[in-house]
C-alpha cells in the first residue's frame, strides 16, 4: 500500500509517499527522491537519521536519505575530460565536485507515479546541469516487499556522459537520535579498499583490508578500530570515509546487526562496491523529532562505482554512451 501527503506545509508540491507492508513503513519525499523514515513495525523504531522540514534539508549538507546524482562521491578538481573535451563541474567541496554539486539530484523536485506497489520518482537532467553533458533521463523506483526496500535506477543519455547513482541514507539500527552506531556488528563480503589521499579523495591505490582497521570479512563492531589513528587512512578521515570493493565470486552483501536493539540490515547490490561513512559529529546535531545527533550516531552504506572513476579508470564504468540504458538495483532488508 501506497498513500501520500503533503510533507511540509511551506512546500505544499513537496509530498511523502509512505510504503507499508507488514513489517515496515517507509516514508519517501519527492524532493531529491529522500528516504525521510524507515520504520519497524515490531517495535515503531525509526533506524535512519532526517529531519522534519524542507527548510533544514536544503540548508544542511549531510544528503540525509536523499538519491545522489549525476556522480556520487568526489571528483577531483571538479574536472573531467571525456570525447577530447574538458568539462568543468560545480566546486562544491574544498576544490572537488561532491555528489554531483550544491544542486545535484538531492535538491530537485521529481515527478512522482504510484504503479501498484511501486513508488517511480523520474527526473529530466538537463544538458550542463551542474557541469555535467547530456540531457538525461533519470528514474529511481522503490518498491517494498514485506521487509525489504528495493531501489531500481534506470538512465538514458543523449550524448556521452558519466552517472553514478547511490542513495545517502544515514542508518542508526538503535534508533535514530538514540547514542552510537559503535557497538553495531558489521559484516561486508569485501576484502579490497581504495585508499585516500588526505583530502578524501580516492588515490587509485587498492588495498587488501585484511590484518587492517578495514577488514570487516568478519563480523565486527563498527567501532574497534574507528578510533587507530596510528593508521593512516584511518587519521586522513578521522574513521570510516572509504570505498570498499566487493568480492567478485561472492554475493555483492553488507550486514550489520544491533545486539542490543535486535534490529538487523541486509543490503544486496548488482554493482561493484560501496562507499562506507560513519559521521562524526563533534557537537549535536538536530535532526528529526527533536533528535539530537552526535558523534557516530550512524552509517552509510553507498553503493556506487569508484569514486572519480573517469579520472581513474580507462576504460571507465562509469561512462553512460549516447542512448544506451543504465539500469541497478540495490536492496535493504530490515528486521
Amino acid at each position: 500500500m501506497i498513500t501520500s501527503r503533503i510533507f511540509d506545509p511551506k512546500y505544499p508540491e513537496i509530498k511523502e509517499y509512505s510504503l507499508v507492508s507488514e513489517k515496515l513503513i517507509v516514508n519517501i519525499i519527492n524532493m531529491g527522491a529522500t528516504i525521510t523514515s524507515v520504520i519497524c513495525r515490531s517495535d515503531q523504531t525509526d533506524v535512519v537519521l532526517g529531519y522534519d522540514t524542507i527548510d533544514e534539508y536544503l540548508r544542511f549538507d549531510n544528503y540525509f536519505g536523499a538519491t545522489i546524482g549525476r556522480c556520487a562521491n568526489r571528483i577531483r578538481n571538479g574536472r573531467f575530460d571525456l570525447n577530447g573535451k574538458t568539462y568543468k563541474l560545480d566546486i562544491n567541496d574544498a576544490c572537488n565536485a561532491l555528489h554531483g554539486g550544491k544542486e545535484g539530484f538531492h535538491a530537485r523536485l521529481f515527478a512522482a507515479e504510484i504503479q501498484g506497489d511501486t513508488l517511480i520518482m523520474q527526473y529530466f537532467s538537463r544538458d550542463m546541469e551542474e557541469g555535467y553533458p547530456g540531457n538525461v533521463s533519470f528514474r529511481v523506483s522503490f518498491t517494498l516487499c514485506e521487509d525489504t526496500l528495493s531501489v531500481q535506477y534506470q538512465a538514458v543519455s543523449d550524448k556521452d556522459t558519466i552517472v553514478n547513482f547511490t542513495n545517502h541514507s544515514y542508518f542508526a539500527l538503535q534508533g535514530q537520535g538514540k547514542g552510537t552506531v559503535d557497538h553495531q556488528l558489521l559484516r561486508m563480503q569485501a576484502s579490497r579498499y581504495a585508499e585516500n589521499d588526505e583530502n578524501r579523495l580516492v588515490s587509485g591505490v587498492i588495498k587488501e583490508t585484511a590484518g587492517t582497521p578495514f577488514d570487516f570479512t568478519k563480523e565486527k563492531a563498527i567501532g574497534t578500530d574507528i578510533g587507530k589513528k596510528e593508521n593512516e587512512q584511518i587519521r586522513y578521515a578521522n574513521g570510516y570515509d572509504h570505498y570498499f570493493l566487493f568480492n567478485e565470486q561472492q554475493e555483492h552483501r553488507v550486514e550489520a546487526y544491533d545486539p542490543r536493539s535486535g534490529h538487523r540490515l541486509r543490503i544486496t547490490s548488482d554493482l561493484p562496491g560501496f562507499h562506507f561513512y560513519v559521521p562524526d559529529y563533534k557537537e549535536a546535531h538536530a535532526g528529526k523529532g527533536n533528535a539530537q545527533y552526535k558523534g557516530h550516531c550512524a552509517f552509510c552504506i553507498e553503493t556506487s562505482f569508484m569514486p572519480d572513476a573517469i579520472n581513474l579508470h580507462d576504460p571507465c564504468e562509469t561512462l553512460l554512451k549516447a542512448q544506451e540504458v543504465f539500469t541497478s538495483v540495490t536492496t535493504y532488508s530490515f528486521q
